[in-house]
C-alpha cells in the first residue's frame, strides 16, 4: 500500500446498482485503515442508515474476500469520542488480529458484535441497548491493497 498520512471518503454500501441505506466512511490516518460503519436510527422520512444489518454483513464479506483482518472493533460516538478504547471494544473473546475469512458464519459475527454493541452505553445503569451504533474498525492489509482498491471493494461500486 502506498504510503498515505491521511485521506477519508464517506460512501454507501452498493448490491450491484442498488444502493443500500447505509453509509460508512473509509479513511487512512497516520498508516491506520479504518472503516466507520454509521449508526442506524430514526423512522419514517428521518430514517438513516436503514439497511445497517445486510450492509454490515456485506461489508464482513468483503473484508474477507480482501484478506483484510481486524486490528480492533469498537464504538465510537459521532461527534467528540471522550471514552476510553478499552471502555468501548467489541468481540473481546477473539485474540487479535480478527481474521474475518475464517469466520464460516458471517451472520452470527454481526449478530455478536451488536450484541456487544448494546452493552457499551453512557449510563450502564439503564436496560436494554442498542445493537446498530456506529462502529470504528481498525484494519490491517496484509494483502496490500491500495486505499482507492479497498475503498472501491467495500462499497461495491466498481
Amino acid at each position: 500500500m502506498k504510503d498515505l498520512k491521511s485521506k477519508s471518503y464517506e460512501s454507501f454500501v452498493w448490491v450491484g446498482n442498488r444502493q443500500l441505506d447505509s453509509r460508512f466512511t473509509f479513511e487512512i490516518n497516520g498508516g491506520m485503515i479504518n472503516l466507520i460503519l454509521h449508526s442506524r436510527g430514526g423512522a419514517g422520512k428521518n430514517r438513516r442508515n436503514g439497511d445497517y444489518a445486510p450492509a454490515f454483513e456485506l461489508l464482513l464479506k468483503r473484508m474477507a474476500t480482501a484478506g483484510t483482518l481486524i486490528r480492533e472493533i469498537a464504538v465510537q460516538r459521532a461527534l467528540g469520542e471522550t471514552r476510553p478504547l478499552e471502555e468501548r471494544k467489541l468481540l473481546r473473546q477473539h485474540e487479535r488480529p480478527i481474521n474475518v475469512a475464517l469466520i464460516h458464519n458471517i451472520r452470527s459475527l454481526r449478530i455478536k458484535i451488536g450484541l456487544d454493541g448494546k452493552n457499551i452505553k453512557d449510563n450502564p445503569n439503564t436496560q436494554g441497548g442498542n445493537p446498530t451504533k456506529r462502529l470504528v474498525i481498525s484494519l490491517d492489509n496484509p494483502t496490500g491493497y491500495d486505499f482507492e482498491d479497498l475503498l472501491i471493494l467495500f462499497s461495491g461500486k466498481g
